[in-house]
């Protein structure tokens, strides 16, 4: 069962739409943080090969794959993901099919190459399942790359529960941020597991409610954030007790 619903992500997008600089830039953070893991695990594309993104808009990692040599192709069910293939064409990119539909629902035709999807597995209470899904999508030989935040575990999940809403908190399945079960439920699929972990800096994402002193708190906070990425001891730290990020990068089995 799924936690959220296309209304939910209708207004988190709008929501991100009006973003102030500050999460802008640790937006931008993250997506240099995925894109070093895309170049050090998926290997450098042709435009030969399709990657698909499951729960694709706005369309930033998808973008990250097309500048790494892949045909991008993504599925959503909201409304807004109806206009992102014009928009990849008008930006010359690659881009072979948007399809906007339910991921449950839809009925896949082929498979891909590269399966992605970020911030997805962790809003279904059956998060195996989904995880299934997903690996049942990649070709023989192709590549799966699935992450999520860490909230169960750590520094993380401090700050999270501090400064969130319990509404915000209610539409995600905190024990699915586990990669040891992902690391069980993928290699089940015939996949070798190239990475599976926790990975990044802690951050403050989902934003923060509450009176002045907690705002004062946060700041305080962000610029610890900033300080401690020139540590290199912690920033190389791949460790529940201050990674941001769970993930597993893994390649499909060729069949015999």
């Amino acid at each position: 069962m799924k936690l959220t619903n296309k209304s939910y992500w209708e207004s988190a997008h709008k929501a991100t739409g009006k973003a102030t600089l500050l999460k802008r830039l640790f937006r931008f953070r993250e997506e240099k943080i995925i894109s070093k893991l895309i170049q050090k695990y998926i290997p450098q594309g042709d435009y030969s090969k399709q990657v698909i993104e499951i729960g694709c808009y706005p369309g930033e990692y998808l973008r990250i794959l097309e500048k790494h040599g892949y045909n991008i192709n993504g599925i959503d069910f909201i409304d807004s993901s109806a206009k992102m293939h014009s928009s990849f064409k008008n930006d010359n990119l690659h881009v072979t099919e948007i399809i906007q539909a339910d991921f449950l629902e839809h009925q896949f035709s082929k498979k891909y190459d590269v399966v992605m999807s970020f911030g997805f597995v962790e809003h279904f209470n059956d998060y195996i399942d989904i995880i299934d899904r997903h690996c049942n999508l990649v070709e023989d030989g192709g590549y799966l790359l699935i992450t999520a935040p860490n909230y169960r575990v750590g520094l993380q999940k401090k700050m999270i529960s501090f400064f969130d809403s319990h509404e915000a908190m209610e539409t995600l399945v905190l024990e699915s941020m586990n990669p040891k079960e992902w690391e069980t439920a993928v290699a089940n699929n015939d996949f070798q597991i190239l990475f599976c972990g926790y990975f990044g800096l802690p951050r403050i994402v989902r934003g923060y409610k509450g009176a002045l002193i907690k705002r004062a708190i946060f700041l305080m906070i962000l610029i610890f954030l900033r300080a401690i990425r020139f540590i290199p001891l912690l920033f190389e730290s791949q460790s529940g007790a201050f990674s941001s990020n769970i993930g597993i990068v893994a390649r499909k089995r060729d069949s015999i």
